[in-house]
């Protein structure tokens, strides 16, 4: 009933908010099952009620979610853990983060790991790939609007660094394109310049026909969402391919 609901929703945030549970001190699979078991919290209806009981939003969730993934280095975990930073930007999209900084310090607890660096091993008995922590970290960094706002800075940040990799320029390009359709349009207004110097440099340098398209896409109308998120795309595609 809803008593029943309310108190499971109230012993969800007490586990999974305000990093209560030090998740970082378990054994690997204890720390498996634990984000697993934070993002079916996240997914189902107990963030939102906990939110209306509390009059927090999502935002003790996130401070639970980024103290558990901090440090996390097994990518099994990992995985998982980007899983339930997904489900808890989700949650806010629905009830609010009810604290301003809130997705700033989830989005700072998910930077460390882009650009993913990991290269599964031969056998890879447990199918994790690097392309799987790519789209898991995208899906998490843009779960949320605010989420995006900050994955395009984490984006641009890696644009900046002059000793980025074709490869890591590409994953740049492609999370802030997936930001560019979900971020606020103010945060999109504030960054559309400097993402079409971006394109623009990797069209100065990628091969043709890839070098041609990212240019003509350069030159386009960036504070229109769905110009500029393919014109990223291209030039992301651009930045790795082969001459």
């Amino acid at each position: 009933g809803e008593g029943g609901a309310a108190a499971a929703a109230a012993a969800a945030l007490c586990l999974f908010g305000d990093g209560a549970v030090r998740a970082p001190a378990f054994p690997r699979a204890a720390r498996e099952r634990f984000f697993d078991a934070q993002r079916a919290v996240l997914d189902g209806k107990a963030a939102e009620l906990a939110a209306a009981a509390s009059n927090e939003g999502a935002a003790r969730f996130a401070r639970g979610v980024a103290a558990a993934v901090d440090g996390e280095r097994d990518p099994r975990c990992l995985l998982r853990a980007l899983g339930a930073a997904r489900g808890c930007g989700r949650a806010a999209d629905t009830i609010g983060w009810g604290d301003a900084g809130a997705a700033a310090g989830l989005a700072a607890a998910l930077s460390p790991y882009f650009p993913v660096s990991f290269v599964a091993p031969a056998r890879n008995p447990h199918g994790v790939t690097a392309v799987g922590l790519r789209e898991a970290l995208r899906a998490a960094l843009t779960a949320a609007p605010e989420l995006a706002s900050e994955a395009l800075d984490l984006a641009l940040e890696c644009l900046r660094d002059t000793g980025a990799s074709p490869d890591e320029i590409g994953e740049a390009l492609t999370l802030a394109a997936r930001a560019a359709e979900v971020c606020p349009e103010a945060s999109l207004e504030a960054t559309a310049e400097e993402l079409m110097k971006a394109v623009a440099a990797v069209a100065s340098m990628a091969p043709a026909p890839a070098a041609a398209a990212a240019q003509r896409l350069a030159a386009r109308a960036w504070h229109r969402r769905v110009a500029c998120a393919r014109g990223l795309r291209i030039a992301a595609r651009a930045a790795t391919a082969s001459p």
